[in-house]
């Protein structure tokens, strides 16, 4: 048997146990993902800043910055830019 098939039956036999090592491993991290994706989400707000540009009166201001006041999130402070 020549020398460069037997480096080459080498080469495939590690060639096969990483292909089966990573397939593994993806279905470890596919076990991993359901499970995170299953389980309750954390009650984390981070604080929030928004800033509004506001450049001369429009038609819907009003409408804009009463849906801006009344989101529906716990912890945020409205920044009203105002250019004349």
């Amino acid at each position: 048997m020549p020398v460069l098939f037997e480096i080459f039956l080498v080469l495939a036999a590690l060639l096969a146990v990483q292909s089966i090592i990573s397939l593994l491993d993806g279905f470890r991290f596919l076990r991993y993902v359901r499970l995170s994706l299953e389980a309750p989400r954390p009650n984390f707000h981070p604080p929030a800043a928004v800033i509004v540009p506001v450049k001369g009166l429009d038609d819907q201001l009003e409408t804009h910055v009463e849906c801006l006041l009344t989101q529906d999130y716990p912890d945020y402070t409205l920044i009203f830019a105002l250019a004349e």
